[in-house]
């Protein structure tokens, strides 16, 4: 039996580990509140599959389990537009480079 199968022992580990994994997902999100966000999931992901698992070392398996669910959570991340940026984004037309220097689209003339 390991460490995941009874309530107090999960709990127990769970303490000891927990700044731990704290320290792994917050190097991946660089943010502590979205880091314990992912540990938290990724522990009760843990606990309600506990009857699943057969793993040997709890410990290893718990901190990988962990590093994977930020990795998800970085890949899902929205990165938004400060609002002063947002407003500027679409209004400016675009100017294409070429070897003769730069053009704007609606001054090339169609053959």
């Amino acid at each position: 039996m390991n460490d995941f199968q009874k309530e107090e022992a999960f709990q127990a580990f769970v303490a000891e580990n927990r700044p731990y994994w704290v320290r792994i997902s917050w190097r991946v999100l660089g943010n502590r509140e979205e880091a314990e966000d992912a540990v938290q999931e990724t522990l009760v992901i843990l606990w309600e599959g506990r009857d699943r698992l057969g793993v040997e070392n709890p410990g290893a398996y718990a901190a990988r389990a962990v590093w994977l669910n930020s990795l998800k959570r970085r890949a899902r991340r929205k990165e938004h537009l400060p609002l002063e940026m947002a407003e500027k984004v679409g209004t400016e037309t675009p100017e294409v480079e070429f070897a003769s220097g730069r053009v704007k689209p609606g001054s090339l003339e169609r053959a």
